[in-house]
This record gives structure tokens, sequence and C-alpha cells, in this order.
């Protein structure tokens, strides 16, 4: 699922936080192939591109949607097997 709006009280300052995974490796995002040893890195950015930073993003309520522009990237890697990957991040919102 996806989180690309934000809509929020006008002049309310929200905090956006994205937790780190379930198969983290220090501070790198990694999906893993179900149960198995493979793993694939990514990171999370905003609109820009810009990683998404650890202490969140703030943005100011204006009473319509505002755009987060959460997308994950996939920097390039050694291959890995093909298989199904997969990680799961929370996303916290507080204003």
């Amino acid at each position: 699922n996806s989180l690309s709006t934000l809509k929020c009280t006008p002049n309310a300052v929200a905090t956006v936080q994205i937790t780190l995974g379930n198969s983290v490796n220090g501070t790198q995002r990694r999906m893993r192939n179900g149960a198995g040893t493979q793993f694939i890195d990514y990171n999370i950015a905003d609109g820009t591109n810009t990683a998404w930073p650890a202490a969140g993003l703030n943005f100011t309520g204006t009473g319509a949607d505002v755009s987060l522009g959460i997308r994950g990237i996939v920097p390039v890697q050694s291959a890995k097997p093909a298989g199904a990957y997969s990680d799961v991040v929370t996303i916290n919102v507080t204003y």
C-alpha cells in the first residue's frame, strides 16, 4: 500500500516518519525472498528522489491534500535469484 497524499487541519504541522522495515541491515532497507537468505536493497525517497530522512519530514496542513511523493528506489546491485522479494514498513503520522 502507499500513502501518496496527506490532508491535515490548516496550519497544523504533521511529521511523517517511515520505519526501516523488517529486514534492515544497519540503516539499509532490504527486501527478502520469503523466508530465504537473499536480499535486495532499496531506499525510500520523496518526490524529488531525495532520501526520506529517519527523523521524518514535516508538512504544514492546508486543509487540502498535500502530495508526499513517497516512492521506493532499488539501486544498482549484484544480480539476485529470481523470486518474490518483499518487506513491510510502517508510516507514522504525528500532528
